[in-house]
């Protein structure tokens, strides 16, 4: 056994949220894929409601109360992630 993160060499664990932004995240198998699912089904939609993209900082509010709202539920996400981005405005690369 390698570490907790790590059960399968093979399997991808990062997500495109948008054409800037990266979430890279590890946990239990289940909550991980169903998290970043949603997630990146919101991001998504957000984007073909109001044909704008959304920057890393409003991509990194938006997971930060999804989780937030997860932990007071009943089954809270099981998930570690990191969430990574360039933001266009700014100019520079931004890390969550």
């Amino acid at each position: 056994m390698r570490g907790a993160t790590i059960l399968k060499a093979e399997d991808d664990k990062t997500r495109n949220l948008n054409e800037h932004t990266l979430m890279a995240y590890s946990g239990e198998a289940g909550d991980t894929v169903q998290f970043a699912e949603y997630i990146q089904a919101n991001i998504q939609l957000y984007t073909m409601r109001n044909a704008t993209s959304l920057g890393p900082p409003a991509v990194s509010s938006f997971v930060r109360g999804e989780l937030a709202r997860s932990l007071r539920s009943r089954r809270p996400y099981n998930v570690n992630l990191l969430l990574g981005g360039f933001d266009t405005i700014t100019a520079t690369p931004k890390l969550y």
